[in-house]
């Protein structure tokens, strides 16, 4: 499954925490997240992501934010810097994940 790069925002459109990475990170995991649960699968099941940050200065608290929400699950992953089109995001992160298998 390929999901195109998410963004933090609300149901409503709004920017979440503008500015802040790891808030930002942790919305766009858990919009990854919902994406994933409509076809029965988890973060777990993420092979790759591609990570924009808008500054490679948020990498470290990007990279904590991120750590904890995957665990101990390390999917390859490659990061760049990226001009971000949305006033006040700073992380979209895009992923590929191998979907469950029927009835396993």
């Amino acid at each position: 499954m390929f999901i195109s790069a998410q963004i933090a925002v609300t149901a409503a459109g709004d920017v979440l925490a503008p500015t802040n990475v790891s808030a930002q990170t942790e919305q766009v995991l858990s919009n990854i997240e919902l994406i994933l649960a409509e076809v029965g699968a988890t973060l777990e099941n993420v092979a790759s992501t591609t990570v924009y940050l808008a500054s490679l200065d948020h990498y470290a608290d990007f990279d904590k934010a991120y750590a904890r929400r995957f665990g101990t699950h390390k999917p390859a992953r490659a990061v760049v810097q990226a001009g971000l089109v949305r006033p006040g995001i700073v992380v979209a992160i895009q992923a590929i994940a191998s979907l469950p298998t029927k009835g396993a």
